[in-house]
């Protein structure tokens, strides 16, 4: 048995307590690997240039046995300074190579550096004080925690999230939110990150707490990683926590949230954006933060009222105990108007109720082509698809919205914006020249067909409606796709058309390389290479670039990737193909809203609608 380290009680974020309890076991659903033993933190001393001060270390476990070490000091602080080293794992310790060497084992961490410094630290466990915190008078229980018993899911709308034996649930088949719809409140969360020591970024262990349904609270893996608005407990895209106090994958943490509505005039003009705190394992990392605009892959634009929501995004994260108080007159649930804009919000994306914000709109209108690379051969109509399944984007009814403009402006087409899977029958599609997959997510046709026996008769609708967009575009049109068009599940020949499927999205600012230069479809960039900031994907390592044509693609000595995402270091961001005697484009960029409002995207979206609809002739074969 391990001894506590003192020191690291002396922590100066005393809300943090320390305790000597062994890591959660993993639960047997979501096919997770066992915990590491040597991952975790560490507290002692650290002695550089004759000097010995407080630190702490996070040993960060990752796949084939690579370890990441970065020691901290002072500990606990916000501006700690960083040690970042490496090392392998065998026989039961890690051997720390480089600047520094040493070894850590499941108990201590040893170290000397070249330059003649020492670490010496023991494993310690932190253990935030709200865990397990029981609701006080006045709260309402979302999710009732009981450990050993199945959790009650009736104040959730997503039924097929699983029901684990430790009293938790489990992410499963698209977002889940709460029964009812709340103004300001406090709200109580308990979550677990799972351990995923192959995945980076944004696909390891990724979830998020949605106040309103409109303002992300990231759940991620950051353990020992430094802030940034992506990471854990930051205000997704828009504030990083002021601290990251992540623990470790496997471990339960807390989410204490105070949340104050937007508020607005008697027109309905927002006057003060959403107030919130947010305290992660029992440490404040956001401080009244006043937060203007919503979130990415928020429901709809800010409101009085709105659901307490849960993501899925395709990891197997965790949740338990979670229960809310109301405060104010704004508690009051939802009127019968505000329940239905935020129905419409879910249900569809172009047609939700949902006024584009003002500005933004105003980006929009000026980023747009003054006109289109080539004259259409006749009229052109474009279906923009907005059928989202699984993670919906907030930028579905900005994208639907710049096609409809961008279509008006430049006479290429005139946009039709639909998320009906009616939409797709054969006789509907007839009269379109192309069809773009507008953020679209998830069993975009319904729920796949399962292998070794007779479809069901939804099942057998989605085959039929695959096989209208296939023929449709294999018999002489055109399909083009932004960001998550390429983030399908079980409709493998939708994903062979496309040439991709989504697998995570670990970058954010990216170099991207001008692959053809002279190809029609890039002259947007004048030749040269195109930085750029976004959500980037990263593909599944069963595609690749032999069934297509690369027009952009990240650099990756440029954009410094670091850590590497494919095997193969081969990135793309853009690309056509053709398909029978119809034609493929798709751009991954689009996650945010102002990717829309870009004049060098515009163009080049623009550019390869018209070559997917047959009026811009340009090189497609690999």
């Amino acid at each position: 048995m391990f001894r506590k380290v003192l020191i690291v009680t002396a922590c100066t974020f005393s809300a943090l307590a320390f305790a000597a309890t062994a890591l959660t076991a993993t639960p047997s659903h979501g096919a997770e690997p066992a915990l590491d033993p040597i991952m975790g933190e560490f507290g002692g001393t650290l002695t550089l240039d004759g000097a010995t001060v407080k630190a702490e270390a996070k040993v960060i476990a990752d796949e084939d046995h690579k370890y990441r070490v970065v020691l901290l000091y002072p500990p606990c602080d916000a501006k700690a300074k960083r040690i970042e080293l490496n090392g392998l794992g065998k026989d039961g310790s890690v051997a720390v190579s480089g600047d520094w060497t040493g070894t850590v084992t499941k108990d201590a961490l040893e170290l000397a550096s070249k330059q003649g410094g020492k670490a010496e630290m023991k494993r310690v466990e932190r253990k935030s004080p709200t865990l397990g915190q029981k609701p006080p008078a006045g709260a309402i229980v979302l999710l009732p925690f009981e450990e050993g018993k199945l959790a009650n899911q009736d104040h959730w709308s997503n039924k097929q999230w699983v029901a684990e034996d430790d009293g938790s649930i489990l992410t499963r088949a698209g977002d889940t939110k709460s029964d009812k719809d709340y103004g300001s409140y406090k709200l109580h969360v308990e979550f677990r990150v799972p351990f995923m020591p192959a995945a980076r970024g944004q696909g390891r262990g990724n979830s998020g707490v949605y106040q309103h349904g409109r303002y992300e609270i990231q759940v991620l893996d950051s353990f020992g990683l430094t802030e940034n608005p992506g990471e854990c407990a930051a205000i997704y895209g828009q504030k990083p926590a002021d601290i990251n106090v992540s623990l470790p994958p496997g471990q339960w943490q807390t989410y204490d949230i105070d949340f104050t509505a937007p508020k607005f005039d008697a027109s309905g003009k927002l006057v003060k954006g959403a107030i919130i705190t947010v305290l992660h394992n029992g440490v404040k990392v956001h401080d009244a933060v006043e937060v203007k605009n919503v979130t990415g892959g928020a429901w709809g634009q800010p409101a009085k009222t709105g659901p307490v929501r849960l993501q899925d995004h395709g990891n197997p994260t965790r949740f338990r105990n979670i229960w809310i108080v109301p405060v104010g007159p704004s508690a009051r649930t939802a009127t019968i108007q505000d329940q239905r804009h935020h129905v419409l919000a879910q249900l569809t994306a172009a047609k939700k109720a949902i006024e584009i914000n003002p500005d933004m709109l105003q980006r929009i209108t000026a980023a747009l082509p003054d006109k289109a690379p080539a004259t259409p051969a006749t009229p052109r109509k474009l279906l923009v698809f907005t059928r989202a399944k699984g993670f919906v984007h907030g930028s579905i009814p900005v994208a639907a919205k710049t096609f409809e403009l961008m279509g008006k402006k430049t006479g290429a087409f005139k946009a039709v914006a639909s998320d009906d899977l009616a939409a797709l029958e054969a006789d509907n599609l007839k009269q379109f020249d192309a069809v773009m997959m507008d953020n679209t997510t998830g069993a975009i046709f319904g729920p796949p067909p399962a292998k070794g026996r007779k479809p069901s008769p939804e099942e057998a609708k989605g085959q039929a409606l695959l096989k209208n967009l296939l023929d449709f575009v294999a018999g002489g049109k055109g399909i083009c796709g932004v960001h998550s068009a390429t983030d399908w599940s079980g409709w493998d020949a939708y994903g062979k058309m496309m040439g991709a499927q989504f697998a995570q999205h670990p970058y954010g600012n990216i170099v991207c390389k001008n692959e053809d230069p002279s190809n029609p479809i890039n002259a947007a960039f004048d030749g040269k290479e195109f930085p750029f900031s976004d959500e980037i994907y990263v593909f599944k390592d069963n595609y690749n670039r032999k069934d297509k044509h690369i027009l952009l693609s990240i650099d990756v000595e440029k954009s410094k990737l670091g850590q590497q995402a494919r095997k193969d270091h081969d990135y793309w961001v853009s690309w056509v193909r053709p398909y029978g005697q119809g034609r493929v484009f798709y751009c991954s960029l689009g996650h945010n809203d102002g990717t829309f409002a870009d004049k060098t995207v515009l163009k080049h979206l623009l550019a390869g609608i018209q070559y997917a609809m047959g009026d811009l002739k340009a090189k497609d074969t690999p």
